[in-house]
């Protein structure tokens, strides 16, 4: 008799098995990717303190998780999209609406995610390259292990704290995160860091708190000085040669890429191509702006009184 319930029970361990791998592998790519985009949406807006702000950025995050879903984007943009969330989420600091619908702006590869004046030429975008057709398939199971060790990292680290474990993501041919050495022992052994060390997809490095901090400030301060020179003001009597409005708004604009990269987001390479070129044409714009100067008329001379004036007599 127990060997009849010790067949049963084999039987039944296989159909287990049979029906688990059969479900894994029917499992759509694309929707492997929106699983991991809905968690990684939920980090994104947590970052946004105001409530109309979040609904704001919500509505970009709807619209990015749609052309996923229709493969409108490519499986890098993805990826760059997942690593600077995940990498904004580990920093921390809140996020105005505007910088947060940037980040979605930035990984659509909107080509109006910086306002350019009339006076900079913009370069036509590069057409988009081909996906191949197991592409989303290969995407799902980087992405899906990323953000599960990720997951790991925030829950294992109290709330208060987590901002100083270091973790670094990055998006470039495939996904790969760097992990402050100092935390080796304590990730490497988890059952969420298995696969990425198998696929030599995490690395740990020594100083690491050094070197991001010294990355951050290079961008904080190029961020520091597009912002002098949006919040410059010609001296009176100057006269503005070019449209001042919209360089202010571009130099706002790449003010805050600068900010956000300081953060971790991470941006295709034409977008900072782009990026430095309108840095430099801007900053040419505002100095031949401000340079070139009228001397203001004189002021007209107070009224005085004339010869055939008389003073109005007192009625007594």
């Amino acid at each position: 008799m127990s060997t009849v319930w010790r067949e049963y029970g084999v039987i039944g361990v296989l159909m287990v098995a049979a029906i688990s791998g059969y479900l894994w592998l029917s499992r759509n790519p694309v929707d492997i990717v929106a699983q991991s985009l809905d968690t990684l949406s939920q980090h994104l807006l947590s970052l946004v303190p105001e409530a109309e702000g979040r609904e704001r950025v919500e509505s970009s995050l709807v619209d990015f998780r749609r052309k996923v879903e229709t493969q409108e984007v490519t499986p890098e943009q993805v990826e760059r999209f997942a690593a600077s969330v995940m990498n904004l989420a580990s920093a921390g600091e809140p996020l105005d609406a505007a910088d947060a619908e940037l980040v979605v702006r930035i990984a659509l590869q909107d080509p109006t995610a910086l306002p350019v004046p009339k006076d900079v030429q913009r370069r036509p975008p590069p057409p988009k390259p081909e996906v191949a057709a197991d592409a989303w398939e290969a995407l799902g199971e980087r992405l899906e292990p990323m953000v599960a060790f990720y997951r790991h990292v925030r829950s294992d680290i109290p709330a208060d704290s987590a901002r100083s474990v270091g973790l670094r993501f990055y998006a470039q041919d495939g996904m790969r995160v760097v992990v402050d050495d100092r935390y080796r022992e304590r990730f490497a052994e988890a059952e969420a860091a298995k696969a990425l060390i198998e696929d030599r997809a995490v690395s740990w490095r020594a100083h690491f708190e050094d070197a991001t901090q010294a990355d951050r400030e290079r961008q904080m301060a190029r961020a520091t000085k597009l912002m002098s020179f949006t919040l410059s003001k010609p001296d009176s009597g100057a006269t503005m040669n070019v449209d001042t409005v919209a360089i202010r708004a571009t130099l706002a604009g790449l003010a805050s890429l600068r900010r956000l990269e300081s953060l971790g987001v991470l941006t295709e390479g034409d977008l900072d191509s782009l990026a430095a070129r309108l840095e430099a044409d801007v900053e040419n714009l505002v100095r031949q702006s401000i340079l070139i100067t009228v001397v203001p008329p004189p002021p007209p001379p107070p009224p005085t009184a004339t010869a055939t004036s008389r003073p109005r007599s007192r009625v007594p």
